[in-house]
């Protein structure tokens, strides 16, 4: 349940921007991440966001919105905003006069840097320059950690 908010400027004096939260700063207690940019104690339940967790409840409470706005109500730059589009975590609204460009081709994109297009191409080309194929190439390029994994189900299930 969520007890309260810290304030952002406050936030940020206490803790470090773009670290995985571990001490409460209200109780000092371990912090748990609940996924969305939240991180809760379990201690005394004091919510900690981190900067895409302020964005998300921003758009939560408020709809969709520009970067101008998002930026001046979060208190992050409009860089670091930017950079979640760019990763992926939040997207342009369908609606919206004014789209990021795909770096490679410049047609018009709601999220990421890449057009699906251009994004295929570039997974083709390092496979191409690997010599293995589109998806050995790109688990050749992942570290072991970040591997998919598979759960066995039981082969006599009836």
């Amino acid at each position: 349940m969520d007890r309260s908010y810290k304030d952002d400027n406050e936030l940020d004096e206490l803790l470090i921007k773009g670290t995985r939260y571990s001490i409460c700063p209200e109780c000092g207690g371990h912090l748990t991440y609940r996924g969305g940019g939240r991180y809760i104690c379990e201690k005394c339940e004091f919510v900690v966001l981190d900067d895409f967790g302020k964005v998300k409840k921003y758009l939560e409470d408020n709809g969709p919105s520009n970067i101008i706005q998002i930026s001046h109500a979060t208190g992050l730059s409009r860089f670091a905003v930017t950079k979640l589009l760019k990763e992926g975590r939040l997207e342009v609204s369908r609606t919206s006069e004014v789209m990021p460009c795909c770096e490679r081709c410049g047609v018009a994109i709601r999220f990421g840097t890449l057009c699906n297009k251009c994004e295929e191409e570039v997974r083709q080309e390092r496979a191409a320059q690997k010599g293995v194929g589109v998806y050995n190439a790109l688990a050749a390029e992942r570290s072991d950690d970040d591997k998919m994994r598979f759960i066995l189900k039981n082969k006599n299930k009836k």
